[in-house]
């Protein structure tokens, strides 16, 4: 395939990057077995490379990535689903509350409230809280947001990231305000983390053994060095900034694409009313899957 503005499928665009428009060549560049090493330059924008998405190497990737991969199976998902429809449940509730009151309902922050919580959970067997508080976590997504806004300038200046979190509390409110409920909430994260590390001989007789920590403080797939306090905190940090905004705005958008078009909102009603007898008792996710029309919005979302 060749673009007619060049003169070949692949460009040079950068002292270190090539533009490749050949759509043939995607397979090879994305696929499970290539052994191609992050560019340190690009990913050093997310902050550090000991979590499991920016790490750079493939091989230590691969193998952070295997110990990862018992918890987004179809039998883990299976064993989530209580948890899930739990907050799944909670946000209806919200949603009604303003309804009662003549609220709007945010849905952008609400979809973020409910996977922060829901990712949480599935980390740590905690929640964050932010389904319940009033401003649908409204303070707890700009002071996300704050830092994401300064990624590109991180890239250029990748110490700027240990030189703010290695700010003095003070110093952070006075820079920087609402980057303090991102530090305080990565402090929580340390402590949770140090009680699943420091109570690895019981986690597995604990309520914590369906966690994604808990699984790899305990993994047979990661060395000791991959189990440390300081590299599971971080690597929990990334689960959860990456669990929540990816996940909530894939919601939003299908809500979006959904109220925008009536006769897609019709289907898909109509469809949800004869699958659901009782809105109080909603069937499994397996029996929800099998509905053609629902199948079809979520994959055309996530697509």
């Amino acid at each position: 395939m060749r673009h007619p503005h060049f003169i070949g499928p692949i460009v040079r665009i950068g002292p270190n990057e090539l533009h490749i428009i050949d759509a043939s060549f995607y397979n090879t560049l994305y696929n499970q077995s290539n052994r191609f090493d992050k560019y340190d330059y690009f990913y050093s924008m997310l902050g550090n490379p000991e979590a499991t998405f920016p790490t750079i190497s493939a091989d230590v990737h691969r193998l952070r990535r295997q110990s990862l991969t018992p918890f987004f199976t179809v039998k883990a998902v299976q064993n989530f689903h209580s948890r899930l429809q739990r907050l799944s449940d909670r946000l209806v509730e919200r949603m009604l509350e303003c309804k009662a009151a003549g609220k709007p309902v945010p849905l952008f922050l609400a979809y973020r409230c409910l996977t922060a919580d829901l990712i949480s959970e599935y980390i740590f067997g905690r929640q964050l809280g932010l389904i319940n508080r009033e401003d649908f976590g409204k303070g707890f997504y700009e002071s996300w947001r704050s830092l994401w806004d300064i990624s590109p300038v991180i890239r250029q200046l990748p110490w700027m990231m240990k030189v703010l979190l290695g700010l003095p509390r003070w110093v952070t409110a006075m820079v920087s305000p609402k980057a303090l409920e991102v530090i305080d909430m990565q402090a929580q994260i340390d402590k949770w983390t140090l009680e699943a590390v420091s109570n690895v001989d019981k986690v597995k007789d604990s309520n914590q053994t369906g966690t994604i920590l808990a699984g790899l403080a305990t993994s047979d797939v990661l060395p000791p060095e991959e189990k440390t306090l300081h590299r599971l905190s971080i690597d929990a940090n990334s689960i959860l900034a990456a669990g929540f905004e990816t996940t909530g705005a894939v919601l939003t958008h299908m809500t979006y694409l959904v109220l925008a078009d009536p006769e897609r909102r019709r289907k898909l009603i109509n469809e949800l009313h004869n699958a659901i007898g009782d809105p109080a008792d909603i069937p499994t996710w397996q029996t929800l899957e099998k509905l053609p029309y629902l199948t079809a919005v979520i994959k055309e979302a996530l697509r």
